[in-house]
């Protein structure tokens, strides 16, 4: 059987293509990780309404972005106001309390979103991936609004193989081979109703200077 190796690197170029095009439009600074947190768009007038937002990742040698469009933008804010009022509320009954190192999940649902993450510097992407919020309280009370993702994994073809087999009843035969990509999970987290509200409104602005690149891009004929 002859086999001809055709090596497949759409997968890729595809991750690689949707970082290439964004520009940071602002950052938001989250004390309960100690660092800072970018807000993208895509200059591409082609490309629809959508904003991108950076997640912190379990392991620190990977890094993660979430994608919204604009529709699923109008249901994700609400869903985060929502869990952004649970948390006001159980932020104040934990503190009249005294409660101390706790963790409860949030009701609220959350619509899945696409997460592209890097693995060995590469990025890849999972479409669809489960999202939660959780109510956290440390050893010394404070409070956190813990956004959280599931794990991502993503599937990538790195080559094909074809040939034929002869005989009688001679027959082609395909074969691929892929390799797959992991990543833990990713999380924002909040300590305060301030924090929530200021992360809404960036996104909120992020997508209106979107909205705004592709009315400036209808301008040009």
């Amino acid at each position: 059987m002859k086999k001809v190796l055709h090596f497949i690197t759409a997968f890729v170029l595809f991750a690689s293509q949707v970082q290439a095009q964004k520009v940071l439009i602002d950052k938001i600074s989250l004390p309960a990780t100690g660092r800072e947190f970018g807000i993208y768009i895509d200059i591409n007038v082609s490309e629809g309404a959508k904003v991108f937002y950076d997640l912190q990742t379990a392991d620190p040698q990977q890094q993660a972005q979430a994608e919204l469009s604009s529709t699923q933008l109008g249901m994700f804010i609400p869903a985060l106001q929502k869990a952004r009022d649970v948390f006001v509320k159980w932020s104040n009954i934990s503190r009249e309390k005294g409660i101390r190192q706790l963790v409860k999940p949030l009701s609220t649902i959350f619509a899945d979103q696409t997460i592209y993450f890097t693995k060995d510097n590469k990025w890849n992407h999972e479409n669809g991936v489960d999202m939660k919020a959780l109510f956290y309280v440390d050893a010394d009370g404070g409070c956190q609004l813990i956004f959280q993702s599931d794990y991502m994994t993503s599937e990538e073809v790195i080559g094909e193989s074809s040939g034929y087999i002869g005989g009688f009843l001679g027959m082609s035969t395909n074969s691929k081979y892929s390799i797959s990509h992991f990543c833990g999970g990713s999380s924002l987290s909040f300590t305060s109703k301030e924090e929530i509200d200021e992360f809404i409104d960036k996104l909120n602005a992020a997508l209106k200077k979107k909205i705004n690149i592709i009315s400036d891009g209808k301008l040009l004929k």
